[in-house]
């Protein structure tokens, strides 16, 4: 916009005509928001023997309940039947359904299909009992949650 097109603006429309002229010029300069860099995946140290015996503490399974109320309902579902997210009590996975996988799955997230990481939300042990949790819910489906998605995989080791 020219100063001469600027100074014929009704009187307190220039203000307006100049903020537009300027946020488009720095949106247009401005360099390309740069990501951040990704983190390694996850690794929680624990094997798959220790973390699998998780899901037999009524302790740990009711923590990781409380953290899925708080956290993961918005897009699996109160009961884990799958909203957004897919469902977590049919036999299907979208990754492996190793307890280490659920966990790093947890930790990292899922960017690609929405899901957010909660390795800097939760501790270590919150992130166990969560997993915990979503392991436990597996192969309780009743027929009313989210078609499946992913591969069948059942939890054959709980």
């Amino acid at each position: 916009m020219t100063w001469s097109r600027l100074l014929s603006l009704p009187p307190g429309a220039w203000w307006v005509a100049a903020a537009l002229t300027a946020t488009i010029g720095l949106a247009l300069a401005w360099p390309a928001r740069q990501e951040a860099p990704a983190q390694p995946p996850y690794v929680d140290g624990a094997s798959e023997q220790d973390l699998r015996q998780l899901v037999h503490q009524p302790g740990i399974v009711q923590q990781g309940r409380r953290l899925f109320a708080d956290n993961c309902t918005l897009c699996h579902g109160v009961h884990g039947e799958g909203l957004l997210g897919p469902n977590l009590r049919d036999d299907y996975w979208i990754g492996s359904s190793d307890m280490t996988s659920i966990l790093t799955c947890i930790a990292d997230g899922r960017p690609s299909r929405g899901m957010l990481a909660w390795r800097n939300s939760m501790s270590r042990l919150q992130l166990r009992a969560l997993a915990a949790f979503v392991a436990s819910l597996a192969g309780s489906e009743d027929g009313s949650g989210k078609h499946p998605e992913g591969t069948r995989q059942p939890i054959t080791w709980k």
